[in-house]
């Protein structure tokens, strides 16, 4: 670790001394300012998600890309991350190109892991010898690419209702880390990141069930583990229970036959509105979305104009058993004449 840090620092010291002007200041200021951003490398935003049985094809693999806007003069940059490395392992480094300048050598200084307890720690890449025309500017929505990492999940994959949610954050892991360099001659020479954006990554389980209600498939979607629904005829309601870890926000998709229940009301989880709610139709079903924050169990109430009368789904069941029972009566019956026909045609 301490021969890494010094390489670091060496290094460090070669690209800021290749460019020093006579009359430069020797004060090391650190006055925050810039951005350094971690992106999911599949569609550039700071969230990786993932859902069980639909995971990407580099599954348990996955890329981030750091990167960094609002500098000016700047020809250089470190940095240090830090993970769970209960959920996450680190794979690999490929550097990116914002400091690329035509005759102009760029080195890169491959960063210490510490598997362990999670830290990529002082990796550096940066301009030998900066000019004020080799030197970059980026101001969001221009970015600049530091590097590209590779990560490897380790853990198990998440049950319904219990998601992984875990960060991965640009970090000082032993001192200042974090920073970019401007063009030598010019105060501060260096910075730390004023502002630093994390990625997260997030797993879950999203389960489909058809629960027979009334002799009705209503169909369920949910990041959350949903009860069996029972229909309350006389309140005209559809009520189950969601049940998930606290905290976590949760979906549920709720497709209702309209022979079951028909003009779709109202939602109310534990007697209040949902954090959201969108209702659709077709001629045959209802279709209700609707989002929670979890504190444990809640109970899921939908509401509607008019619901299967009891006694018309009781009197479906009976007429159903009956027909069953009359079927199988003529179906003997039937073998049994057209075997007398037989025996006496012979």
């Amino acid at each position: 670790m301490l021969k890494q840090r010094l390489t670091h620092w060496i290094l460090v010291a070669t690209i800021v001394l290749g460019a020093v002007m006579v009359g430069t200041p020797s004060v090391m200021a650190f006055d925050p300012a810039g951005t350094m951003a971690l992106f999911d490398a599949g569609d550039n935003d700071h969230n990786v998600k993932w859902v069980v049985g639909s995971e990407p094809g580099s599954y348990p693999f996955f890329d981030l890309k750091l990167m960094l806007t609002n500098v000016t003069d700047c020809y250089a940059a470190s940095f240090s991350l830090s993970y769970d490395p209960t959920i996450l392992n680190y794979s690999s480094i490929a550097w990116g190109d914002f400091a690329d300048y035509t005759g102009k050598v760029v080195l890169p200084l491959s960063p210490s892991i510490d598997y362990e307890n999670g830290y990529i720690i002082e990796g550096s890449i940066g301009q030998l010898g900066p000019t004020a025309q080799s030197v970059k500017n980026f101001t969001d929505p221009t970015w600049g690419w530091v590097a590209t990492f590779t990560f490897e999940f380790i853990a198990s994959p998440p049950a319904v209702g219990y998601p992984i949610n875990t960060l991965i954050n640009i970090t000082d892991v032993s001192g200042r880390t974090s920073m970019w360099w401007r063009l030598p001659g010019q105060m501060p020479p260096e910075r730390s990141f004023k502002t630093r954006i994390p990625c997260t990554f997030y797993y879950e389980t999203v389960e489909t069930l058809i629960h027979v209600v009334e002799g009705f498939d209503v169909v369920t979607v949910s990041n959350t583990v949903v009860s069996t629904p029972l229909l309350n005829v006389s309140q005209k309601e559809l009520s189950f229970n969601v049940t998930a870890q606290g905290g976590m926000t949760g979906f549920c998709n709720v497709t209702i036959p309209k022979g079951l229940a028909d003009g779709i009301i109202g939602v109310t989880v534990d007697s209040g509105p949902p954090d959201s709610v969108n209702l659709t139709e077709n001629t045959t079903h209802t279709f209700v979305d609707f989002t929670y924050t979890l504190a444990s169990t809640l109970q899921v109430t939908i509401s509607a104009e008019w619901v299967i009368p009891e006694f018309q789904a009781s009197t479906f069941l009976v007429m159903l058993t009956i027909f069953t029972i009359v079927a199988a009566i003529l179906g003997k019956t039937f073998w049994s004449i057209k075997r007398r026909n037989r025996i006496i045609a012979k």
